[in-house]
C-alpha cells in the first residue's frame, strides 16, 4: 500500500507579507503537478507567503511529494523551503470526541477523517453506543474521556502527576518541591502551587498564605502541592511527543526558537519515564534558556497552536482498549 506524503511549504521570513514575491510560477507548478485549481494552489502558496505558516498539500505517493517539493523550492529560489513527510494514519480508528464546536477540536477531527479514520461526536457522553472499543480512541476534556473509557473499557495513558518534581534539577531553572497544605503556613511567599492531582484549586503564584488559604478552603490538610520557585518566563510552548520525538511543537505565549523548544522537549522526554504518547511544555526565562513546566496527557491536551496532521499518532497511542 503507498503512503501518502505532504509536500510542506514555508516562506522564508523576510519575504511573508502583503506582497507575494516571485511566487506565480510555484502556483502554476502546483496546479499543474497536483491536479488542483488555480484557487487552491493559489491558497497554499499564499498560506505560506502571506501567512507566513506552514502550509501543506497532500500527495499520492513518497516519489510524487519529493519530486513536486524540489521543483517548487526551485521555482523561487531563495524564497521557499520546502520538503515531504509522510501521513500519519489512522486507517479504521475510532476517534470519541464530545458533540460540542471546539476549533482545536475539530481541526483534529478532520485531519483524522482525512487519514483513514472516522470521528463519533457524543451528546449524551454518560451514555455512550455501542461501539467496537479495539478500534476507539479518545480525545476530549478529563471529564468526557473520564467518564467514555470508563464506560467503554479504555485506558487513558497519563504522565506521572510527580513528572516536575521527578526532573533532573538542570531542565527545570528553578527550585521544585512537594509539600502538604498542612505545611503551608510555614512557606516562603510568593510562590507558584499547584495540587498535584489537577483542578482541586488553579495554579498560581501566591503571595500569601492567607490568599492560598482562601482558594483552597474545604481541601484536607493532606492535600498534596507541587510548589515552584517563581521565575519570569517570557515565553511558552507545546509539544506532542510520542516514544520521545517531538511530533509537532508551537508556540502559545510569546516568542522564541521553537526548534530550541522542541529540543528542550525531547532532552525532558529522555530524561522521564513518560508513556508513549505525552504532551510537554516549556517555557523560556529571561536569560534566554528553555526549561520543562509540565507534562500533560495528549488525550486531553489542547493543540495551543500545533499542527492536527501531526498529532494524529500520539493521539493514536494515548488510549487503548483494555
Amino acid at each position: 500500500m503507498t503512503t501518502p506524503f505532504w509536500i510542506r511549504i514555508k516562506a522564508r521570513p523576510e519575504f511573508c507579507g502583503p506582497v507575494s514575491v516571485g511566487t506565480v510560477e510555484a502556483i502554476e507548478l502546483l496546479r499543474d503537478a497536483l491536479n488542483l485549481s488555480l484557487a487552491q494552489a493559489k491558497s497554499v502558496i499564499d498560506e505560506a507567503v502571506f501567512d507566513g505558516e506552514v502550509a501543506r498539500v497532500l500527495t499520492g505517493s513518497e516519489g510524487q511529494a519529493r519530486a513536486v517539493a524540489r521543483e517548487l523550492a526551485d521555482t523561487a529560489p531563495g524564497i521557499l523551503v520546502t520538503w515531504a513527510e509522510p501521513q500519519q494514519r489512522v486507517d479504521n480508528l475510532i476517534l470519541v470526541i464530545p458533540n460540542k464546536p471546539d476549533s482545536e477540536r475539530d481541526a483534529v477531527a478532520d485531519a483524522w477523517e482525512l487519514a483513514g479514520g472516522s470521528v463519533e461526536r457524543l451528546a449524551r457522553f454518560w451514555e455512550p453506543p455501542s461501539i467496537p472499543r479495539q478500534r476507539v480512541r479518545l480525545y476530549g476534556p478529563d471529564t468526557f474521556a473520564l467518564v467514555v473509557a470508563e464506560k467503554l473499557g479504555i485506558d487513558l495513558a497519563e504522565p506521572d502527576p510527580y513528572a516536575v518534581f521527578k526532573c533532573p534539577a538542570g531542565l527545570l531553572g528553578r527550585a521544585v518541591s512537594v509539600e502538604r497544605l498542612s505545611a503551608a503556613a510555614g512557606m516562603n511567599f510568593p510562590s507558584f502551587l499547584k495540587p498535584v492531582v489537577p483542578k482541586q484549586f488553579r495554579a498560581a503564584v501566591f503571595d500569601s498564605y492567607a490568599e492560598l488559604q482562601a482558594e483552597t478552603r474545604g481541601l484536607d490538610d493532606a492535600t498534596e502541592l507541587l510548589r515552584s520557585e517563581v521565575v519570569t518566563i517570557v515565553a511558552e510552548a507545546r509539544s506532542f511527543v510520542l516514544d520521545g520525538v517531538v511530533q509537532s511543537c508551537a508556540l502559545y505565549e510569546g516568542t522564541g526558537d521553537v526548534d530550541n523548544a522542541a529540543k528542550m522537549c525531547e532532552r525532558v522526554a529522555m530524561a522521564l519515564e513518560l508513556p508513549r504518547a505525552s504532551v510537554l511544555d516549556v517555557g523560556l526565562l529571561e536569560g534566554g534558556r528553555w526549561v520543562f513546566i509540565e507534562a500533560n496527557a495528549a488525550w486531553g491536551a489542547g493543540l495551543n497552536g500545533c499542527d492536527p496532521h501531526r498529532v494524529l499518532a500520539c493521539l493514536a497511542a494515548a488510549s487503548s482498549a483494555r
